[in-house]
Protein backbone atom coordinates (compact mmCIF):
# COMPACT_ATOMS: atom_id res chain seq x y z
CA UNK A 1 0.00 0.00 0.00
CA UNK A 2 2.81 2.41 0.81
CA UNK A 3 4.34 1.98 -2.64
CA UNK A 4 0.99 2.77 -4.28
CA UNK A 5 0.61 5.89 -2.13
CA UNK A 6 4.13 7.07 -2.93
CA UNK A 7 3.45 6.70 -6.67
CA UNK A 8 0.24 8.77 -6.42
CA UNK A 9 1.85 11.84 -4.86
CA UNK A 10 2.20 14.81 -7.20
CA UNK A 11 4.11 18.11 -7.12
CA UNK A 12 2.84 20.29 -4.30
CA UNK A 13 1.48 17.35 -2.27
CA UNK A 14 2.58 16.79 1.32
CA UNK A 15 2.57 13.33 2.90
CA UNK A 16 1.64 13.62 6.58
CA UNK A 17 2.62 10.72 8.83
CA UNK A 18 2.67 9.96 12.53
CA UNK A 19 6.41 9.18 12.71
CA UNK A 20 9.17 8.83 10.12
CA UNK A 21 9.56 5.12 10.84
CA UNK A 22 6.04 4.64 9.44
CA UNK A 23 7.23 5.79 5.99
CA UNK A 24 10.52 3.97 5.42
CA UNK A 25 11.50 0.37 6.12
CA UNK A 26 14.98 1.55 7.15
CA UNK A 27 16.89 4.81 7.47
CA UNK A 28 18.36 4.28 4.02
CA UNK A 29 14.88 3.63 2.54
CA UNK A 30 13.47 6.74 4.24
CA UNK A 31 16.28 8.86 2.82
CA UNK A 32 15.64 7.46 -0.67
CA UNK A 33 11.97 8.40 -0.31
CA UNK A 34 12.84 11.94 0.84
CA UNK A 35 15.28 12.34 -2.05
CA UNK A 36 12.56 11.18 -4.46
CA UNK A 37 10.11 13.63 -2.86
CA UNK A 38 12.60 16.49 -3.25
CA UNK A 39 12.93 15.71 -6.96
CA UNK A 40 9.15 15.67 -7.38
CA UNK A 41 8.45 18.73 -5.16
CA UNK A 42 6.58 16.60 -2.58
CA UNK A 43 6.80 17.39 1.13
CA UNK A 44 6.93 15.09 4.14
CA UNK A 45 5.62 15.97 7.61
CA UNK A 46 6.04 13.74 10.69
CA UNK A 47 3.58 15.17 13.20
CA UNK A 48 4.91 13.65 16.45
CA UNK A 49 8.52 14.53 15.60
CA UNK A 50 7.90 18.09 14.36
CA UNK A 51 9.69 17.37 11.08
CA UNK A 52 8.51 19.18 7.97
CA UNK A 53 10.63 18.91 4.82
CA UNK A 54 8.82 21.88 3.30
CA UNK A 55 10.80 24.11 5.70
CA UNK A 56 14.49 24.88 5.85
CA UNK A 57 14.84 23.34 9.32
CA UNK A 58 13.07 20.16 8.21
CA UNK A 59 15.39 19.79 5.21
CA UNK A 60 18.37 20.43 7.52
CA UNK A 61 17.21 17.67 9.88
CA UNK A 62 16.92 15.18 7.02
CA UNK A 63 20.40 16.18 5.84
CA UNK A 64 21.79 15.45 9.32
CA UNK A 65 19.89 12.15 9.35
CA UNK A 66 21.51 11.25 6.02
CA UNK A 67 24.96 12.11 7.37
CA UNK A 68 24.43 9.93 10.44
CA UNK A 69 23.22 7.04 8.28
CA UNK A 70 26.30 7.40 6.08
CA UNK A 71 28.55 7.42 9.13
CA UNK A 72 26.86 4.30 10.51
CA UNK A 73 27.16 2.53 7.18
CA UNK A 74 30.87 3.37 7.01
CA UNK A 75 31.59 2.21 10.53
CA UNK A 76 29.66 -1.03 10.00
CA UNK A 77 32.05 -1.87 7.16
CA UNK A 78 35.21 -1.26 9.20
CA UNK A 79 37.31 -4.36 9.72
CA UNK A 80 36.94 -5.97 13.13
CA UNK A 81 40.70 -5.87 13.64
CA UNK A 82 40.80 -2.07 13.54
CA UNK A 83 42.09 -0.90 16.93
CA UNK A 84 39.65 1.23 18.85
CA UNK A 85 40.88 4.32 20.63
CA UNK A 86 39.36 5.04 24.01
CA UNK A 87 39.73 4.63 27.74
CA UNK A 88 42.20 1.91 28.57
CA UNK A 89 43.58 1.71 25.05
CA UNK A 90 47.38 1.38 24.97
CA UNK A 91 47.49 3.92 22.10
CA UNK A 92 46.06 6.66 24.33
CA UNK A 93 48.49 8.04 26.92
CA UNK A 94 46.96 8.33 30.34
CA UNK A 95 47.19 11.58 32.25
CA UNK A 96 47.37 11.77 36.01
Amino acid sequence: MLDALLRELRAGDVLVCWKLDRVGRSTRHLLEIVEDFNGRDVGLVATTQSIDTTTGMGRFFVTVLAAVAELEAGSACAPASTPRVGAGSPSVPRTK
